[in-house]
C-alpha cells in the first residue's frame, strides 16, 4: 500500500478524477502528470508507477467512459421488447452519449478523438465490443425470424459501418449543431425493413 494510505486502485480512480478535472480546466495539452499527481497528493514517481506517462494517463480517462458508455449501450441491447427496437434504441443510445460528451466536455472527447484517430488499443477493444454485442442482437433477430439471413457477424458489421455518420468521433463532433436523429431514425427504418425482407 503507498504512503497516501490509497490502494493502487483507489490511487488509479483518484488519479483519473484528478485528470478529467485538469483536462476540463486546461485542455489536453496542458494537463500534465505532474499536475495530477499534486491533485492526488502523491509525487509524480508513485502515480508513474501506474500511468507511465502523459499518453497512458489521458487513455484511462477515455477507456473508463467507454466503459460507462458499454454499460449503457448493454442495458439498451438487453432491455425488453423485440430485438428490432432494442436494436433502434441501442444506437440511439450510442450517439445521445456521444453527442452528450462532445456538448458537456468538449476537451475530454478530444482525447478521445486523440485517441481513436491514433487506434489505441482500448479502442480497438471497445470497436469489438460493440460489433460482438451487435452481432448477438443480430443472432437473436434472425433465431427470432425479425431478419432474415445466417452470418450474424457480416450482418452486424454492415449495419454498424452503415451507420458510421452518427456514431463516428469526428462525424460526431463535425455535426454537433445538427440534429441528427431523425436521419439516424430514418437510416435504421432502412436498414431493419430490409433485413426484414432477407
Amino acid at each position: 500500500m503507498p504512503r497516501t494510505g490509497l490502494t493502487q486502485e483507489e490511487m488509479r480512480i483518484a488519479a483519473l478524477d484528478a485528470a478529467e478535472a485538469t483536462i476540463r480546466r486546461h485542455g489536453v495539452e496542458r494537463t500534465r502528470v505532474t499536475d495530477v499527481a499534486r491533485l492526488v497528493g502523491v509525487n509524480h514517481a508513485m502515480l508513474y508507477r501506474i500511468f507511465p506517462d502523459k499518453a497512458a494517463l489521458l487513455d484511462g480517462v477515455s477507456d473508463r467512459w467507454l466503459r460507462q458508455l458499454e454499460a449503457d449501450l448493454t442495458k439498451a441491447a438487453q432491455g425488453d421488447g423485440p430485438v428490432p427496437e432494442r436494436l433502434q434504441q441501442w444506437f440511439l443510445t450510442l450517439h445521445r452519449l456521444k453527442r452528450r460528451k462532445v456538448g458537456a466536455d468538449p476537451e475530454l472527447y478530444r482525447a478521445f478523438s486523440f485517441a481513436a484517430e491514433g487506434q489505441r488499443p482500448f479502442v480497438a477493444r471497445h470497436i469489438a465490443f460493440m460489433r460482438a454485442q451487435l452481432r448477438d442482437l443480430m443472432a437473436e433477430a434472425m433465431e427470432a425470424g425479425n431478419f432474415a439471413g445466417a452470418d450474424a457477424q457480416a450482418t452486424a458489421d454492415m449495419v454498424f459501418e452503415a451507420t458510421y455518420p452518427f456514431h463516428h468521433p469526428q462525424l460526431v463532433l463535425d455535426t454537433l449543431d445538427q440534429d441528427r436523429e431523425p436521419a439516424l431514425l430514418a437510416m435504421l427504418d432502412v436498414l431493419t425493413r430490409g433485413l426484414r425482407a432477407g
